[in-house]
């Protein structure tokens, strides 16, 4: 059992549709298949009812559904662990923000912000509410 299947149970628990969890894991559809059908014979168990469309997970599917969901959000707790014990912040970190706000903001933690963080490139761009929700959900921006 891997994180990387279980990453898997979880965008077709999502989205109910195979090729659709493929797409969005960035997996061709028959890599994920194979990766789930692996998953269920290591388990002896079938966790989603293809026979039905859309997809849905069996009783112990969806358990197995929210024991993967915990396994995952610890497994980020690792992650960010080290991340904070290496209290380094490197690479480019963009900013959305609203231009009626930015510079009563920006001037009050920027500064203190580039001398903790020298290594940070941080990207400041002004954008209205809904550009800035849009552009969160698209991943063009790390924070709003």
């Amino acid at each position: 059992m891997t994180l990387q299947q279980l990453e898997y149970i979880l965008a077709v628990n999502r989205f109910r549709h195979f090729a659709k969890a493929a797409e969005y894991c960035r997996v061709t559809q028959p890599t994920l298949s194979a990766m789930i059908q692996k998953l269920e014979e290591e388990l002896d168990t079938k966790i989603f009812d293809r026979s039905q469309q859309p997809v849905c997970p069996t009783p112990i599917g969806i358990r197995i559904i929210e024991q993967a969901q915990n396994v995952l959000v610890q497994a980020n707790r690792i992650k960010n662990i080290i991340e904070e014990e290496k209290h380094s912040l490197t690479g480019s970190f963009t900013l959305g923000i609203l231009p009626t706000i930015a510079p009563y903001l920006l001037p009050r933690f920027f500064p203190q912000l580039m001398k903790k963080y020298p290594q940070l490139d941080i990207r400041v761009i002004e954008m209205k509410t809904n550009d800035i929700k849009k552009s969160l959900q698209d991943g063009k921006i790390d924070a709003g």
